[in-house]
């Protein structure tokens, strides 16, 4: 025998929820939240933006591989780099200068015009001299014009480029030792990136390659022991010594891409269907077959 559903009697008793407390009854009315632990921020090195900007500012005429070399030995630590601001309406006849050693900056002392005093006074502080020496340019000058810092400061960063290729007993005999004929190949890339534009660098490609490219006054000057048979070796030491230092080679331009080829030069016209074949038979004998 089935046993009887059992059935459930209605309520007529209502669902009431209960009331939140408010919060400040759960946990105090003074309870105030901590707030997240905050790391403190580290000190900004001053020379790291220094940095930054230096290298910022010459990056359009970093085209070259020997002033590579002497922006990475600043990287190193190998090389200070120090600019001193030019008075105004006072003439310069020196853009910068590179002092190899503490020998140098001592010689420049009894010099009329001490660079490396007058950096001091306007607050530079020259604690100790790295293996490399140092490139010191003069900035802001009343006669100065698009680029031109740019170019003196990668001419003084191509000196000590050699002076570390001379260190390492890198460099071919006419290089040995520091002569008219290293100023000489400096002054040649400073006036290749010089020509008609301050802004318009060569590349290292293009260095000596085209002599339009060269100020006539320089061709007889600076160009006339600095050919491409005495450029090639250099660049190619300086750029090996830069793949040791761990600097990777520049990357090539990219051209922009050519426009697609038309389809009429890349598929063949096809073949006619064979109603167009009726319609030009048609067409040409027409005439005869309705004469007939």
């Amino acid at each position: 025998m089935a046993e009887a559903e059992a059935k459930l009697k209605k309520s007529n008793e209502k669902l009431v929820m209960p009331t939140p407390r408010p919060i400040d009854e759960i946990i105090g009315s003074e309870y105030k939240p901590e707030p997240p632990p905050r790391k403190p921020l580290g000190k900004i090195n001053p020379s790291v933006l220094a940095d930054v900007e230096l290298r910022s500012d010459i990056e359009p005429g970093m085209v070259d591989p020997f002033a590579k070399l002497g922006y990475r030995l600043i990287e190193l630590g190998d090389l200070d780099f120090l600019a001193f601001i030019a008075q105004p309406r006072y003439r310069y006849t020196i853009g910068g200068q590179y002092f190899p050693d503490k020998t140098d900056v001592i010689a420049n002392f009894n010099q009329p015009f001490n660079i490396i005093e007058r950096m001091q006074e306007q607050g530079v502080k020259l604690k100790k001299i790295p293996p490399h020496g140092i490139a010191s340019i003069i900035v802001g000058k009343d006669e100065d014009k698009k680029g031109d810092t740019t170019i003196r400061s990668t001419h003084e960063l191509a000196h000590a480029a050699f002076n570390y290729l001379r260190s390492k007993n890198l460099l071919p005999p006419n290089f040995k030792e520091f002569n008219q004929r290293e100023e000489d190949f400096v002054t040649a890339l400073d006036y290749l990136k010089r020509r008609d534009d301050s802004y318009n660098f060569a590349t290292d490609e293009e260095i000596l390659k085209n002599t339009g490219r060269i100020d006539p006054y320089l061709q007889k000057r600076a160009f006339s022991r600095i050919t491409r048979d005495v450029a090639k070796p250099l660049f190619e030491t300086a750029e090996s010594e830069l793949r040791k230092l761990s600097v990777p080679p520049r990357a090539k331009r990219v051209e922009p891409p050519s426009p697609p080829p038309l389809r009429s030069e890349v598929f063949p016209e096809p073949p006619p269907s064979r109603s167009s074949q009726l319609n030009m038979i048609e067409k040409l004998f027409g005439r005869f077959l309705r004469k007939n």
